[in-house]
């Protein structure tokens, strides 16, 4: 039922903003991802792609698996970027230039462990030298409060994680890898984990 509710775009956003995804999507941008006017940027499973709203004038491509997230990204943002109903693969990739930036929010906590090592095999091959996979996920942490364990284990996602084991599942493809851990990311008491990953 949560599910299916969430596939709604307009709920789907709604829902991010009550627990405060505005200030997280900004501070994820601005701390992370970093991106520089004119930087080539992937965005894998973008949703309604609202981080744009926090980005600079990037060539932006976003892939969603959700019809309605890409018809919603397109109608919100036109020509800001090309939105791509289809999942990341070898095939869809052909067209998409060597990017300086590839992002996957809220992504690795829905893959199991091949799946997400695909997804890092994917990521490498399209950047640049020099270029980086920022990725953040909900996490279990030894030191959370029950609460935030609680509500991250009532997630959406099938494979949570503790950020070690995002960590080393990246370090399989990636040498340079490096995590940091939000207590509090948002409204209410939830535990995230940030990676940035760079292709040497």
């Amino acid at each position: 039922m949560i599910r299916s509710v969430l596939a709604i775009p307009s709920i789907y956003d709604l829902f991010q903003d009550l627990l405060g995804g505005k200030h997280s999507r900004q501070y994820f941008v601005e701390q992370h991802v970093r991106a520089q006017p004119g930087d080539y940027l992937l965005d894998i499973g973008c949703g309604t792609a609202q981080l744009l709203n926090f980005l600079p004038a990037v060539n932006y491509f976003g892939f969603d698996a959700n019809r309605k997230y890409i018809e919603a990204a397109r109608v919100r943002f036109g020509s800001r970027g090309v939105f791509l109903h289809d999942t990341v693969t070898e095939r869809s990739l052909e067209g998409i230039p060597p990017c300086d930036i590839v992002m996957a929010t809220g992504v690795l906590h829905h893959l199991d462990d091949e799946a997400a090592r695909h997804l890092f095999v994917l990521a490498h091959s399209v950047l640049k030298p020099g270029g980086r996979l920022v990725t953040i996920d909900p996490c279990l942490e030894e030191e959370q409060s029950p609460i935030a364990r609680f509500l991250v284990l009532k997630d959406r996602g099938d494979h949570m994680r503790y950020p070690r084991q995002y960590r080393d599942l990246a370090n399989k493809v990636f040498q340079d890898a490096r995590s940091f851990t939000y207590h509090h990311f948002l409204r209410v008491p939830y535990t995230m984990c940030a990676l940035e990953l760079k292709k040497r």
